[in-house]
């Protein structure tokens, strides 16, 4: 699932939340391959990330701030 939304999103490198939404989405991987609470936040995003319509994840990508998806917010990782 992560890598449909990276070759999706590659489409709007640039957007300028690009890089920041790419570097959450690469913790969301890692989060995702992992078990307890920042698992599940993962997968939820990932879900939410993946039934976004092009134009709505292309909207996303544009106002997107680092941090907005980072699983692991609060744990101090």
């Amino acid at each position: 699932m992560e890598s449909r939304i990276a070759e999706r999103a590659a489409a709007y490198s640039d957007l300028p939340g690009y890089e920041a939404f790419m570097k959450d989405l690469k913790r969301l991987e890692i989060a995702n391959s992992m078990s307890g609470l920042c698992q599940i936040r993962a997968e939820v995003w990932l879900e939410k990330l993946d039934e976004l319509s092009d134009e709505g994840l292309a909207a996303y990508i544009e106002r997107y701030q680092a941090g907005w998806l980072d699983p692991f917010e609060g744990y101090g990782l």
